[in-house]
């Protein structure tokens, strides 16, 4: 079974290990443009090294029956 490549390169991995700030959708948005890869990706790779990547919650509407008379 031959190994397959790396989809990332130390300095791919060096630039997410060093990023400076808390590791959320916008430094996933703004590694992965400075790297070349999906903010998906770079959160998977986030999540693998085993760091913290904090998730944003989706935001919820409400219902305004409670207007109606």
């Amino acid at each position: 079974m031959s190994k397959s490549l790396p989809n990332y390169s130390a300095t791919q991995v060096a630039v997410i290990t060093n990023f400076d700030g808390p590791l959320d959708k916008d430094a996933a948005i703004t590694i992965a443009l400075q790297i070349g890869k999906s903010p998906r990706s770079v959160i998977a790779k986030i999540k693998s090294l085993g760091m913290d990547y904090i998730v944003q919650r989706p935001v919820r509407g409400y219902s305004l029956t409670w207007l109606r008379t």
